[in-house]
């Protein structure tokens, strides 16, 4: 399986396999750090409303589904678990600067 290396602090970093993966929508970004940081499955209508509060709950979960679909199109979907009502990040092979930190802190 793949490695999937994120950094969070500072400027979003993706790599997978040592290769840089750019998502250019700024939002499908931070739905990744949120994923990847908060690591139980959230539901589809709360995730579209914390980030689209902007527009009436149909556009939201368009705005939604496009941001997962950037994300099943780069080589970040294979660590995306989305189903009709929840969508989940997947932590197998997978490192996080935000997560090093934590687990070094509570040390």
């Amino acid at each position: 399986m793949s490695k999937l290396v994120i950094s969070l602090f500072g400027h979003i970093q993706i790599d997978v396999d040592g290769h840089p993966v750019e998502l250019k929508a700024r939002k499908a970004l931070a739905l990744l750090g949120w994923l990847v940081v908060n690591q139980y499955a959230h539901n589809r209508e709360r995730l579209s409303a914390m980030f689209w509060p902007e527009v009436d709950a149909i556009r939201a979960r368009a705005n939604l589904r496009r941001a997962l679909w950037l994300m099943n199109q780069s080589s970040v979907g294979r660590w995306i678990d989305a189903t009709p009502e929840t969508v989940a990040f997947v932590r197998e092979y997978v490192q996080v600067d935000v997560l090093n930190f934590e687990k070094l802190t509570a040390m």
